[in-house]
């Protein structure tokens, strides 16, 4: 008994030291790719190291750029240092600069947090406003007589907000829809009932019981 057990402990040994464990590698990926620090996941196997200048497109990994005599690589590409210049992978001319993956002309446009807008424009969001005659909440853009409503614009003068619904005047939001106060009435779950009638279920739909009509759900 003593000899199988010191077998088996030889055994492990042999195996660990046949097949070391890698204390440079990391889990990353949603398909359990494993790839040693400083490397990506490239598909379902594979991984890249793209500060050695690989890339990876449709899941294929793309060797490094053969570059010139006079180049240089910058990330999967190669770039002229004379009139060029290299920004995290990125290359621009001599006149621009990098903005995330773009390029901008430093004098005519500016930068925020990767959107390039014109001079006189400013950020908002993924967009560009201008400041003059619009406005900006939240990553929305506005005209100046109007105001933001979630992700949509409304007129303050002649229309209201209620919770991201843009209604009329004489209009009031049920959920997700607007509703005539004089002659309808609002019902939970968004329904919407003229007066005198009542709400069948939630299944949006109204019914009479002065007229004798019944409500089957």
């Amino acid at each position: 008994m003593c000899f199988i057990v010191s077998n088996l402990i030889l055994a492990v040994l042999a195996a660990a030291l046949y097949f070391p464990v890698n204390v440079n590698t990391k889990r990353v990926g949603t398909d359990g790719v494993v790839c040693p620090y400083g490397a990506q996941p490239c598909g379902h196997k594979d991984c890249y190291r793209p500060q050695d200048g690989e890339a990876c497109e449709k899941g294929r990994i793309l060797p490094p750029p053969k570059c010139g005599f006079s180049e240089e690589r910058c990330g999967s590409k190669c770039y002229h240092r004379i009139r060029e210049t290299c920004t995290n992978g990125t290359v621009c001319g001599m006149g621009e600069a990098a903005c995330g993956s773009r390029c901008y002309h430093k004098i005519r446009e500016s930068c925020t947090n990767g959107t390039v807008c014109g001079m006189g424009e400013a950020a908002c969001g993924a967009h560009c406003y201008h400041k003059i005659r619009e406005s900006c909440t939240n990553g929305t853009v506005c005209g100046m007589s109007e105001a933001a409503c979630g992700t949509q614009c409304y007129h303050k003068i002649r229309e209201n907000c209620t919770n991201g619904t843009v209604c009329g005047t004489s209009e009031a939001a049920c959920g997700a829809r607007c509703y005539l106060k004089i002659r309808e009435k609002c019902y939970p779950h968004g329904i919407v009932c003229e007066n005198g009638e009542q709400p069948c279920g939630k299944s949006g739909k109204c019914y009479r019981p002065q007229f004798g009509e019944k409500c089957k759900n």
